[in-house]
């Protein structure tokens, strides 16, 4: 008899296979043959432009997602009352819901954007091995290139490592023919 196995989607060496990624859907939480799976069912259909997708992220840092069907461009939380901005809202495309994020502390919405443009001119001052290794198309060749192979097994280091040992060696060479010439001149020892 074979065991039933849970798809997560890894596959045996604790990769994502993209085969078997399946899209989040909010319907899913409840079984068909619920009252609650129809009524966010028809929500969903019939009543798109007042659903919204809302991420809360509470005060201890954890976020909370649920939806809403906002009549009159406001929703209550813990009794706490926060304005929905449909300008500031995005569409999520894996569920089709206008999303709106939030705070638990602030009442309007705020908007998450990420400036490409800013990230790639700050990074022009370092190496373009970096500029590889944050874009995830050349990820993979950047991870199996001899410079990572290296930095990760602490070759990359050893000439800075000796280097610095040297260093350290010549300062304490010059430090103990000072001391001598010191106690010396002052009569301590005589050499």
């Amino acid at each position: 008899m074979k065991k039933n196995k849970k798809n997560t989607g890894l596959n045996s060496k604790n990769k994502l296979n993209k085969n078997n990624i399946k899209p989040f859907d909010y319907l899913e939480n409840f079984s068909r043959f619920t009252i609650k799976f129809w009524k966010e069912f028809y929500k969903r259909t019939s009543q798109k432009e007042k659903l919204f997708l809302i991420i809360m992220q509470l005060t201890n840092g954890k976020i909370k997602q649920f939806t809403i069907t906002a009549s009159n461009l406001e929703f209550n939380y813990l009794n706490k009352t926060y304005i929905i901005d449909p300008d500031l809202s995005r569409e999520d495309v894996t569920t089709g819901l206008n999303v709106l994020y939030y705070h638990q502390e602030v009442a309007i919405p705020f908007k998450i954007n990420f400036n490409l443009d800013l990230l790639r001119k700050n990074l022009k001052d370092y190496d373009n091995s970096v500029e590889k290794a944050i874009n995830p198309s050349s990820l993979k060749d950047f991870i199996n290139s001899k410079v990572i192979e290296k930095v990760l097994k602490g070759q990359e280091l050893t000439d800075e490592v000796l280097m610095l040992k040297k260093l350290v060696f010549g300062v304490l060479i010059i430090t103990a023919v000072t001391l001598l010439v010191i106690l010396q001149s002052s009569g301590i020892i005589n050499i």
